[in-house]
């Protein structure tokens, strides 16, 4: 699992979720899952009673070890800001601090430096309003240098506690509805705008899925092709946003009940198609999006984004065609340069062809879905291209003269 989610690249693993605030899964207490392991209090959430040993600290140490930062989401249902700027010392104080004297007695003397702090999952209304300020002062007075989330946002969410926060986090769990994904973006962006206008505040949607809590079909799709064509739309819509949106958590990274892209029993693992496609988005995408022209009908297939690297050697262009036939579309890249070359590919379809949209992964056959790498001649920078149906292409064109 370690090598599995170190090649996905990721840059933030959140803790965070239902268990968090949610009473049906009891009242977390997060000085209840550090420490020794064996005198932890049991924790309840998605499929009854958790294993003790995966506390917060080992959730901190996995995602050091797979090259993220992670990102604590606080309970805030019936505490005080006093115990969330605690839980910000125990990880973050120097050990003749309280906590952190309690962090170092516990095995670990240097601190962890966690750098992202979100304040509640999922909450909203007066109440959150109210109390979130001073959750924020008092986590800030802990330690200064981290950067703060809210949950969802809102107009008093930023007009009580904007001077403090970095981001506001909306949840998206109806990704393949890419246009109302879109316009609750766009929405959030111009309430940032109104008000909080003189204070750089960015959003992370730190939970997103085509489905959240969905049971029956809809939830067992997300092993599909399907799905992970659905999820590489929302990944093309976070490039076409990416001014306003730096941070995105996928729900969920393992298991979950379908859910994570990587499934496991007591011994192996496999890999499910969403896993291939982000791989293919996190290894391929430079770090500026492009605007893209075209003159054909507005959102029709393909769906599309365009990146270029850092160092501007390279253009990288994602397709995706959801349709149950090939589309041929012609490509110009005469705005990164005049010859023609080698262009390399990498297609991400069903291996059977089978042409259907619910094909999945499984033990037996973890690779039915996967990457497959070619290399495509083009004559000139203008060529026109076949994207093979239920597909996800990606096309590296090199910059040149």
């Amino acid at each position: 699992v370690v090598e599995a989610v170190k090649a996905l690249k990721p840059g933030v693993i959140r803790f965070g979720g239902s268990a968090l605030e949610d009473p049906a899964f009891g009242d977390f207490e997060w000085k209840n899952v550090i420490g020794d392991p064996d005198k932890r209090k049991p924790l309840r959430a998605w499929g009854g009673l958790q294993p003790a040993g995966p506390g917060l600290e080992e959730i901190v140490q996995f995602c050091r070890l797979v090259g993220a930062e992670p990102l604590i989401c606080v309970r805030f249902t019936n505490r005080k800001p006093e115990d969330a700027a605690e839980e910000v010392q125990y990880f973050n104080g120097a050990a003749d601090t309280p906590m952190g004297e309690l962090r170092a007695k516990n095995g670990h003397a240097a601190p962890y430096h966690v750098k992202f702090w979100q304040v509640g999952n999922e909450r909203s209304g007066g109440g959150y309003e109210a109390g979130l300020p001073a959750f924020c002062k008092a986590m800030k007075e802990a330690d200064p240098s981290i950067t703060l989330l809210s949950s969802y946002p809102s107009e008093g969410v930023l007009r009580g506690a904007g001077d403090r926060l970095d981001y506001v986090c909306p949840h998206q769990y109806d990704c393949a509805n890419l246009a109302a994904c879109e316009r609750e973006l766009d929405a959030t962006r111009e309430l940032i705008r109104k008000a909080k206008p003189d204070h750089p505040i960015k959003v992370a949607v730190t939970e997103w899925n085509t489905t959240g809590g969905d049971w029956g079909t809809g939830r067992a799709k997300l092993w599909t092709l399907e799905n992970a064509l659905a999820c590489s739309r929302y990944h093309n819509l976070l490039h076409r946003e990416a001014d306003l949106v730096e941070i995105a958590n996928r729900s969920n990274l393992t298991n979950s009940f379908c859910s994570g892209i990587i499934q496991t029993d007591n011994r192996r693992l496999y890999k499910t198609p969403t896993y291939y496609a982000q791989q293919l988005y996190t290894t391929h995408a430079g770090t500026r999006p492009l605007k893209i022209e075209s003159t054909g009908p507005a959102r029709t297939a393909p769906d599309v984004s365009a990146t270029r690297s850092e160092d501007g050697s390279e253009v990288v262009l994602f397709a995706v065609n959801p349709t149950l036939d090939d589309i041929v579309r012609p490509l110009d890249f005469s705005a990164f340069g005049d010859r023609g070359q080698d262009a390399a590919v990498w297609t991400l379809a069903d291996r059977n062809r089978a042409g259907e949209p619910d094909v999945t992964n499984s033990f037996a056959d973890p690779e039915r879905i996967a990457p497959a790498a070619s290399t495509f001649r083009a004559e000139g920078p203008r060529f026109d291209y076949r994207f093979p149906a239920l597909s996800l292409t990606v096309l590296r064109w090199k910059v040149g003269p």
